[in-house]
């Protein structure tokens, strides 16, 4: 989502389970304090992994307990992904 949809570190934390629509194949994003709602295309590529993420007991694994769809400081992991 970093890439493709250009999201930065904000706008995934504010991310919830229920902003991913598999189904029509879009992200719904929430409003920033720098940036208005809107819907993203998610590429297919994307639809496999959330689809896993979601519903393929990852999560469960992760222990995400909230609604968040991450469930972890983005900054955080966004650290282990570039280092």
């Amino acid at each position: 989502m970093l890439v493709w949809q250009d999201l930065h570190s904000g706008e995934l934390k504010k991310l919830e389970t229920t902003h991913i629509l598999l189904d029509g194949g879009k992200i719904y994003m929430p409003s920033t304090g720098t940036s208005n709602s809107r819907e993203l295309r998610l590429h297919p590529q994307q639809i496999i992994g959330l689809q896993t993420y979601l519903n393929g007991g990852v999560r469960d694994k992760l222990k995400v307990e909230n609604e968040k769809l991450l469930g972890i400081n983005c900054t955080d992991l966004l650290g282990h992904l570039l280092c």
